[in-house]
């Protein structure tokens, strides 16, 4: 009898704080809306309006208050500039202003919003690759003097146990060594010059960085933002060994560190670097599931493979952004790819060519020579050949996309 008595109670507690509202005066829920908000062209924002409600606590033999969202109406005077959907979702178009409307229980309530230019990041791929050799101390000082902000290349740990930067597992392309990268030696590497890539005669001493000397390189250049894709499974040591490197440079806030090996991102959880996954379409569901996994460890940015075929879906975009998790798209050769992402409301694209316009005098990434360029070796050294190292195979790519998936997959390469 007492439950029951306690239940109406709750009912009536209930009902008076969703109706009982003095004339004229607004009601919590109405309260809980902004005044204005401001969005960047293609951004995406939600509305939501909370209900306070008291609930009989049978644990505690009192009343708690909880908060829940409510179902209201909504309207843009100028959807052209700023939609607003049935449930709340706010899309930014174009530069401008809008008001929108939101009727609530009898109550109407005005948010302004103000729509600023946004632009989608350009981030260099493996640095200025069209320019000079990819991933070349030169490619990365061409893509900051070209006018990048922010730029990408591919980290491993060579068989001397130093960070190198190098795109492929296997050497053979870019300097005709057909050896494993992890098979490297310290003194190897001073011997084979890079041979393959663009412009390669015109830079035909460069060779295999070490990634100190592209961390000197970003430290040199403020402001510059550097993605360090990790493509070696690092341990702890070695995971320490790199966050100490990176911090003797003093770049640790203008680093990103990128990996589709979940154990990579996992190791470096406690040091404060933004991170970054790497994933790849599979179906719409798969991808919210690997938003939910990049809220629960705390991920920065999810970085997705791009598909003319299979564009990422708007769910997956507004999620991550509501969860203040960037949405960066790789890797693409032509301007209506870019502006397809920003159309998306992706925050960053990694570009193969530049697909922005520059000035060649303010910026001259790229000046040939006077003189004839001394010319690069066509053949690598001659060595013993070295066996690759085995690399055991993943079993998340069998995985058949209708089964759970505890954390994301580890199959997708930039």
């Amino acid at each position: 009898m007492k439950k029951t008595a306690a239940v109406m109670a709750s009912v009536i507690a209930l009902t008076s704080l969703a109706t009982a509202i003095p004339v004229g005066a607004t009601s919590y829920e109405m309260k809980t809306l902004p005044k204005s908000m401001t969005i960047k062209v293609n951004g995406v924002k939600r509305i939501t309006l909370k209900s306070k409600v008291s609930v009989y606590d049978y644990n505690y033999g009192k009343y708690i208050t909880k908060y829940k969202n409510v179902k209201a109406t909504f309207k843009s005077n100028k959807p052209s500039v700023a939609s607003v959907s049935s449930d709340g979702i706010v899309r930014a178009h174009k530069i401008g202003k809008a008001k929108l409307s939101v009727k609530y229980n009898g109550e109407k309530k005005y948010i302004n919003v103000k729509v600023s230019k946004k632009k989608t990041i350009y981030i260099a791929h493996r640095g200025a690759e069209d320019i000079a050799p990819e991933c070349t101390l030169v490619a990365l000082q061409k893509a900051v003097d070209v006018g990048y902000s922010q730029m990408e290349c591919d980290v491993w740990v060579d068989k001397s146990g130093d960070f190198i930067v190098f795109h492929d597992s296997n050497m053979e392309r870019l300097t005709g060594k057909n050896m494993h990268i992890e098979q490297l030696t310290e003194t190897l590497r001073k011997k084979l010059p890079i041979i393959g890539g663009n412009n390669t005669s015109y830079y035909p001493t460069q060779y295999i960085p070490k990634a100190k000397d592209v961390l000197k390189l970003v430290n040199k250049n403020p402001g510059i933002i550097l993605t360090m894709h990790l493509k070696t499974t690092l341990d702890a040591n070695q995971a320490a060994k790199l966050a100490k490197m990176i911090k003797k440079y003093g770049v640790e806030d203008r680093i990103v560190l990128l990996s589709e090996k979940v154990n990579n991102l996992h190791l470096y959880k406690g040091y404060g670097f933004k991170r970054a996954y790497l994933c790849r379409w599979r179906n719409e569901a798969h991808l919210l599931r690997v938003v939910d996994w990049a809220i629960k460890n705390k991920i920065n940015i999810i970085y997705y493979k791009y598909y003319s075929d299979f564009l990422p879906p708007s769910s997956f975009i507004l999620k991550a952004h509501e969860n203040n998790i960037a949405i960066n798209c790789f890797s693409l050769n032509k301007v209506s790819q870019y502006e397809q992402m920003t159309e998306l409301g992706i925050n960053g694209v990694i570009c193969n060519k530049i697909l922005f316009t520059y000035d060649p005098l303010l910026n001259p990434a790229f000046v040939p020579p006077t003189e004839p360029p001394t010319e690069a070796p066509t053949k690598a050294p001659t060595e013993p050949p070295t066996e690759a190292p085995t690399e055991t195979p993943t079993a998340s790519s069998t995985v058949p996309v209708t089964e759970p998936v505890q954390e994301p997959s580890e199959t997708a390469t930039a």
